[in-house]
């Protein structure tokens, strides 16, 4: 496969962008702010958040590493430990997930193989930030004013609506 770029665009002529700390953030673990997030759906049609976070301390300063959590619903009791550690709450079944941006923590950046036969790294464990302390916040959303998309067919026993305000976070 091959690409073609932009017929206007001049490539040698381009400034080379560095995204901070240079590259790949070699595994470690480190300081870092969450700086985007992205709503995907995972292979079983569940949404997961996509995060970017910015190292924050040290020689890598500025670089950046990706981590998503899934809200499958096998994974809602790790995700709600994660709200909590980011002093992050919610009500009910609908959340601004833009309310993740800005919030500090600890990353473990770790490799994993990708599918062309290279290593990537990606955030793995998390904990809370040694250095900055989140302020609590409130995330909730009314459900009313929330588009659902198609819902995923139920697994491994769940059960609850978009109106269910009987979830535990």
């Amino acid at each position: 496969m091959a690409i073609k770029l932009p017929q206007n665009a001049n490539f040698e002529n381009l400034e080379s962008w560095n995204p901070g700390g240079g590259g790949m953030v070699p595994v470690g673990i480190y300081e870092a702010r969450i700086v985007e997030v992205e709503v995907q759906k995972d292979n079983n049609g569940f949404p997961k958040l996509n995060m970017k976070h910015e190292i924050t301390q040290g020689e890598h300063t500025g670089g950046t590493v990706y981590g998503n959590r899934s809200l499958s619903p096998k994974a809602l009791n790790f995700f709600r430990g994660y709200c909590e550690m980011l002093s992050v709450s919610f009500r009910g079944m609908a959340f601004n997930e833009q309310g993740f941006v800005g919030r500090c923590l600890r990353i473990h950046v770790e490799e994993y193989p990708k599918q062309d036969g290279s290593t990537g790294t990606r955030v793995g464990r998390v904990y809370p930030s040694e250095i900055a302390q989140n302020d609590p916040i409130d995330i909730t959303v009314n459900s009313d004013n929330v588009e659902f998309s198609e819902e995923p067919k139920a697994v491994g026993g769940f059960e609850g609506s978009p109106d269910d305000d009987n979830v535990p976070f």
